[in-house]
């Protein structure tokens, strides 16, 4: 679906604190693996996926809120 418009390397940026927040609300669970696989699918295997934790890092304290 969206890999007619994707030419070239893609890298996807996925807040987690909205995603939790979504989820939450709407009563859905999203799977980050099937969520990457769809992605790498639609746009090519070069696709980067990073997720940003936000929140998470200021309740566990940490540096570096950035998983891939």
């Amino acid at each position: 679906m969206i890999g007619q418009y994707v030419h070239g390397k893609v890298y996807v940026f996925i807040d987690a604190e909205n995603v939790f927040y979504s989820q939450r609300t709407l009563g859905w669970r999203i799977s980050y693996e099937k969520l990457m696989r769809y992605f790498k699918a639609e746009c090519g295997d070069g696709t980067k996926c990073f997720i940003t934790r936000e929140l998470m890092r200021k309740m566990v304290g940490r540096r570096g809120s950035w998983i891939c």
